[in-house]
This record gives structure tokens, C-alpha cells and sequence, in this order.
């Protein structure tokens, strides 16, 4: 896995911080089922047992990768004058 995409961080951020599936009726669009196939194989979402939900976020994974984005600093606007 290279970049990550707005979706892909949407997604992992919807399974860490809420209970219940992301999207439920469009989990079977192309791009939300290939990045949830993607995150079961590298252990960041498991198929859940809980009736009526299809997935669940690995909370000892997804923890170290949700700090690392929040450790993230907002960007900052320089005015400089050209030499």
C-alpha cells in the first residue's frame, strides 16, 4: 500500500471512531469493497460477529495508524518576498 486516499482514511477513521458499518448500502461499490478487502488482509478491519454488521476496526492497529494522522501538523501560509 503506497498513498492512501481520502476514502480509504474516511473509511478507517468511520471503523475506529463509530459502531456500525460505513455506508452499509454502498459497501459494494468497487472502491469501498477493494479498500475494505485491502484492510482485512493487512489486519486493520475483521469481519464482525455482531448481527447486522459486516465489519469492525481493529482497535490495536488502527490506534497507532489514527494518532500518526493526528500527529499530523495543519499546514501553514508564508508570505515571502520574492528575491
Amino acid at each position: 500500500m503506497n498513498r492512501m486516499s481520502p476514502l480509504k482514511i474516511e473509511i478507517l477513521l468511520h471503523y475506529y471512531c463509530l459502531v456500525g458499518d460505513y455506508d452499509i448500502e454502498r459497501l459494494g461499490a468497487p472502491a469501498q469493497s477493494s479498500a475494505v478487502a485491502e484492510f482485512i488482509e493487512l489486519g486493520l478491519l475483521r469481519h464482525s460477529e455482531r448481527p447486522g454488521q459486516k465489519y469492525e476496526g481493529v482497535s490495536g492497529a488502527l490506534k497507532p495508524y489514527v494518532e500518526a494522522l493526528c500527529a499530523v501538523p495543519l499546514p501553514e501560509q508564508q508570505w515571502v518576498i520574492p528575491a
